[in-house]
């Protein structure tokens, strides 16, 4: 991903994170207008970080969530995309109008 970020010139505008995301989420005080989440499909994770999640996100912003079935997100969520390729399913979730 950082090389990404740097071959796309685009470093002051993008911050990645790497570590146990439920320990992040619980100790940050930043906010977000993306977040991805790829966790380890057993693993309960999406579920557990979701408390979280009003308190990370900016107004407009959007999770991308990869998961091994479809996730539901509660208004002022909506789902902007989903698809699937082979066992994954991946969505993009909107915040209220965006």
């Amino acid at each position: 991903l950082q090389r990404n970020v740097r071959l796309l010139g685009c470093e002051t505008a993008v911050e990645l994170h790497h570590g146990g995301a439920l320990e992040f989420a619980r100790a940050t005080t930043e906010t977000f207008d993306v977040l991805f989440l790829d966790p380890p499909f057993t693993s309960g994770l999406i579920t557990a970080i979701m408390p979280f999640v009003p308190r990370l996100m900016r107004p407009g912003g959007a999770i991308y969530i990869e998961s091994a079935e479809t996730f539901e997100m509660q208004s002022p969520w909506h789902l902007h995309r989903r698809s699937k390729a082979g066992h994954v399913t991946f969505q993009l979730f909107a915040h209220g109008d965006q």
